[in-house]
């Protein structure tokens, strides 16, 4: 597999993808398809949120179409989870899943995946553990599936956020795959980027349809494939750890699920409780655009990214994993800090007005 056919790949998928989703907007619109505005949501009209029906076929289409046969029959289980995602994200779309039917079925495409070969065969030097025996890497797995799913599926609360940040995590994986070797795995990357760039057309800032849970939920499971396969080759040219190097390319999402899960269990709630505490949530809360919030996130995202590649590749695995959510944390913290600072201003501002009409 050559260059040629990667770029190719990826502009089929762009084409596809931008002329895919006009057609599933008129449906939409047509059948009154919508996600309908509530308190927890900041869109103000009713909006398509079937997106991921787009790139989801645009995806598969070019992947069944120029994948080598070998390579097709290696993800072919992938192919099978991913349906099911979509399935189950569709009816939730449209007329409501419970919590605990999703997590169901994405437990059993996690241990899909298992049976595939994708997956945690260890702790990879974290904490100074290696391998650990089969069941619990089979436990391991399935848990690592789930959340990553899920990390995607509830960051995507911003027009463009998970689109850009997956977009982002598949560059990122595609040029590890070329440079390890993995041609077939970087042209699959290349085909999301693709489909992204397609999808991000539609769902940026101002957005004419949402991925909904069918898209987000596959834009995890794909991830979570991306960062099983890498974690578990010897990379050619680094001396960071893969795992940090993976976890680098995801880290907002699992990052913002871990910290938000933590808190609501500190709390004395349960984890899946529905709130307002994502990081998104958060830059939301100082009135800034969606388009503002993803230029942000994918600033931090990179410079998360650099500082590994360039500060951190001789660090012990857990320390350098304690300087990120470090880094992470005070960057929410110093947000948060402004919010306030904000809704002070704001209150005091109203107060001089009430007393100047008094």
């Amino acid at each position: 597999m050559n260059i040629k056919l990667i770029i190719g790949a990826l502009t089929l998928a762009f084409g596809i993808t931008f002329f895919l989703i006009p057609p599933i907007l008129k449906i939409a619109k047509q059948k009154q398809l919508f996600d309908i505005p509530n308190h927890r949501k900041t869109h103000s009209k009713p909006i398509p949120a079937l997106g991921g029906i787009g790139f989801f076929v645009s995806f598969w289409l070019v992947i069944l179409g120029l994948g080598e046969l070998s390579f097709l029959a290696e993800i072919r289980y992938l192919l099978i989870g991913g349906i099911l995602l979509l399935m189950v994200g569709i009816q939730d779309d449209l007329i409501g899943t419970s919590s605990s039917t999703k997590f169901i079925w994405q437990i059993a495409i996690g241990c899909l995946l298992y049976y595939a070969g994708f997956r945690v065969e260890g702790f990879y030097g974290l904490f100074g553990l290696g391998e650990i025996p089969t069941v619990f890497s089979f436990i391991l797995t399935v848990i690592t599936t789930t959340f990553i799913i899920n990390a995607f599926n509830l960051i995507d609360g911003v027009n463009g956020l998970a689109g850009s940040l997956v977009l982002t995590a598949s560059v990122g994986f595609g040029i590890l795959f070329w440079q390890n070797g993995l041609f077939e795995w970087a042209f699959m990357s290349a085909v999301m980027v693709g489909v992204l760039l397609g999808f991000l057309r539609y769902n940026f800032g101002k957005a004419d349809i949402f991925m909904g849970d069918n898209g987000s939920m596959f834009l995890g499971l794909i991830m979570s494939a991306f960062f099983m396969k890498y974690i578990n080759i010897t990379p050619s040219n680094s001396a960071a750890s893969p795992l940090l190097i993976a976890l680098s390319l995801i880290v907002i999402p699992v990052f913002d699920l871990l910290r938000v899960f933590t808190y609501r269990i500190l709390k004395g709630q349960s984890p899946f409780t529905a709130d307002r505490s994502h990081i998104h949530h958060i830059l939301q809360g100082m009135g800034k655009s969606h388009a503002w919030i993803v230029r942000v996130l994918f600033i931090v995202n990179m410079l998360v990214i650099f500082l590994i590649n360039s500060y951190l590749t001789n660090k012990i695995l857990s320390i350098s994993l304690i300087l990120i959510a470090g880094l992470l944390l005070v960057f929410i913290g110093l947000v948060q800090f402004s919010q306030n600072l904000t809704a002070i201003k704001e209150m005091e501002t109203k107060r001089h007005l009430i007393g100047m009409w008094e």
